[in-house]
């Protein structure tokens, strides 16, 4: 990777994990949607969907919103 310092290091594995600012945009609105149209199903228990909405969430706010 030829890193200087640390810090070097850091932000190359940051950016290669999550992305750049436009790739992490794109991830946003692809979970943004998500939760939009997130509906409990007839066959879905409460804590079900509740597990769904909780990990979109953790996703958004993973990305930093």
């Amino acid at each position: 990777m030829h890193c200087k310092s640390a810090k070097d290091v850091w932000e190359k594995l940051n950016q290669s994990h999550e992305g750049d600012d436009k790739v992490k945009q794109a991830k946003l609105q692809t979970f943004r949607m998500r939760f939009e149209n997130l509906s409990m199903s007839e066959d879905e228990t409460i804590v079900e969907y509740f597990l769904r909405v909780h990990e979109v969430t953790n996703m958004i706010i993973g990305l930093g919103e």
